[in-house]
């Protein structure tokens, strides 16, 4: 999206499995559209299909390809990974630290919180039972703070892609970084919410004892994911960046 250099590399979450490359591309422009003044945003998914026990590792590593290709003809300043797309994004940094000038981390921990891991099992549990409904209700529940049933919330329910929705959710239960996190050196800025169920405001500032050089926000009546006043807060960071 946008033409502009340098390029900002946005890591998707785990809803990169529930939406179609159409619908998720309407999201997204709507999403980024007040960066596309400073930045051209690439947004890079997880490769379909995914096989059975692909790990996070193994999807930094198809990110790493994909922004060496990239950097043949741009500059890249900032990666950034939003919830699963940030727990890429720290393997990326752990294994391939060249590719990563700045790291933005929205939604996301060293590891997953018990409540965090049960969310996740009962994903897991609507999906199998292909019950897409109240997968979507828990998860918008979690993301907006309402029910899928809200008038404010308009979604169409649709089948997630099965089995990557699986082995995603199965690559994010894996989810511990915390004996790797030190070797992560690049500038560090974390977005926490308040009120994030997954990823609680303890679990974020963790990272602070990982990584010193971290710069941890938790912002305000945040909920999980790049919405409302989470949004707000990175996107008004990303643009002063720019101006740096």
């Amino acid at each position: 999206m946008g033409e502009k250099n340098p390029v900002l590399i946005v890591l998707p979450g785990l809803t990169d499995a529930f939406l179609d490359a159409e619908l998720a591309s309407r999201q997204l422009k709507r999403q980024f559209e007040p960066l596309l003044s400073s930045y051209q945003v690439v947004v890079l998914g997880r490769r379909q299909p995914l096989t059975e026990g692909f790990s996070l590792k193994e999807m930094a590593l198809d990110v790493a390809f994909q922004i060496e290709e990239i950097k043949k003809s741009h500059t890249v300043s900032h990666i950034m990974g939003i919830s699963m797309g940030g727990m890429v994004s720290m393997q990326l940094s752990v294994y391939h630290p060249e590719l990563v000038p700045k790291l933005v981390l929205v939604a996301c921990a060293a590891k997953q919180t018990q409540v965090g891991k049960t969310r996740l099992q009962t994903f897991k549990e609507y999906a199998l039972q292909e019950n897409y409904q109240e997968l979507w209700d828990s998860a918008l529940s979690l993301i907006f703070g309402q029910p899928i049933t809200a008038p404010s919330v308009k979604v169409v329910v649709q089948k997630p892609r099965m089995p990557d929705f699986l082995y995603s959710v199965d690559a994010c239960l894996s989810h511990d970084i915390t004996e790797l996190a030190h070797k992560i050196q690049c500038p560090v800025t974390v977005f926490g919410g308040e009120r994030d169920e997954l990823f609680n405001p303890d679990s974020v500032k963790e990272l602070k004892s990982l990584i010193p050089e971290a710069r941890i926000k938790i912002v305000e009546g945040g909920l999980h994911g790049f919405v409302g006043n989470l949004r707000q807060e990175v996107l008004n960071y990303l643009l002063t960046e720019a101006k740096t």
